[in-house]
């Protein structure tokens, strides 16, 4: 299968000259986390997560200091390698680019509405959800916003004083609160107002997810996709994990060709690949299956962000670091890893044991 054959062809574009305002509108209608810039031919994306932290006036700056430069598609490339490249560049969608111009964009969603339905069937909803980050329904917006950026994550669910699913907030939840009634987030002109808004308890921008339980099949859970960007994964209305199409994504795709995936950079990739394929060996041997690791660089000091997941079986490890070389935080990510994988054998072991015992 071609990217031509899958990829969305009704597609959004902007110039460098509209308004953050008009972009914002525009995403929230349509739902979308990006949208093409076209001067003649496709000069970038502009990102949501981007323009919400905008702190000039929304409604008379300029999309040009917002483009991000993107990796592209073409309509021929076979879909298994575009989706290691959409994987790759940690964004949700890609352009499909022909002679400089934009034919398509090819999005997360697109490729796991395409995943054959026998392979989806076999997978529980356990298997796939990673943690879930909460928050009080009553914590301030400033608060949520901080979760996060430090987190790398564009969902927070909200629990009650039971530590029940009261709700959940999300970019474009946070959007369209600044966008209601008309006011094309013109409340954010001064810095007076802005402040008021970040004070806010996060129910005023939640809404209710779909949710489903631990046992609901990858098949359920990519139509609830379809009508919403997360799955907030819940035990007696108590949050337990999280689904995007993104952890679809990493679980099925390249299960056997590619054991490490790489996201968020280019420049390092092929040294942190060899890094952890030199211990892959050692990695079966604790039933690791397959390893997504995402990297990005912070600020102008040149800080790096590293979050890496190992898939087991039936469970998924994650563990996060920082540091200002990317030779520290690829050591620091497997040795985390490693420790975290060892400690839940040994966890699961125990258990097993102790089973055997209270049999005998």
């Amino acid at each position: 299968m071609r990217v031509g054959e899958v990829m969305t062809k009704n597609i959004y574009t902007l110039s460098k000259n509209d308004t953050v305002a008009k972009a914002i509108s525009l995403m929230i209608e349509k739902r979308f986390h990006q949208i093409p810039i076209v001067e003649k031919k496709y000069e970038g994306m502009v990102f949501l997560k981007d323009l919400i932290k905008c702190r000039s006036d929304p409604t008379k700056t300029k999309l040009e200091n917002f483009i991000t430069t993107t990796p592209i598609l073409k309509e021929s490339m076979d879909i298994l390698e575009a989706t290691k490249v959409l994987i790759g560049s940690g964004l949700r969608a890609l352009p499909v680019v022909e002679d400089k111009n934009i034919v398509g964009i090819l999005s997360e969603t697109d490729v796991i509405l395409r995943i054959k339905r026998k392979e989806l069937r076999n997978v529980k909803a356990s298997e796939v959800m990673s943690k879930v980050i909460v928050a009080s329904e009553n914590e301030r917006l400033r608060t949520i916003l901080r979760i996060m950026e430090k987190n790398r994550i564009s969902s927070v669910p909200l629990v009650d004083w039971k530590e029940e699913l009261s709700g959940c907030i999300n970019l474009f939840s946070i959007a369209r609160f600044l966008c209601k009634k008309k006011e094309r987030i013109e409340s954010l002109r001064s810095a007076k107002e802005r402040e008021n808004i970040l004070d806010n308890p996060a129910k005023n921008f939640s809404f209710m997810p779909n949710t489903a339980a631990e046992d609901t099949t990858l098949e359920e859970i990519v139509k609830l996709l379809q009508n919403g960007e997360e799955v907030v994964i819940t035990e007696k209305n108590k949050p337990r994990g999280i689904i995007k199409a993104r952890d679809v994504l990493e679980r099925l795709s390249f299960k056997e060709r590619v054991p490490v995936l790489i996201s968020g950079m280019e420049e390092g990739r092929e040294k942190i690949v060899e890094f952890f394929e030199r211990t892959s060996e050692k990695w079966k041997k604790l039933d690791v299956q397959q390893v997504v690791i995402q990297v990005e660089k912070l600020g102008a000091r040149e800080k790096y962000f590293g979050r890496i997941k190992a898939y087991t079986r039936g469970e998924i490890l994650i563990a996060s670091s920082q540091a200002f070389d990317l030779n520290t935080l690829v050591r620091e990510l497997r040795e985390k890893i490693e420790r975290e994988i060892i400690k839940r054998r040994e966890i699961r072991r125990d258990k097993k044991k102790m089973i055997k015992i209270m049999g005998e």
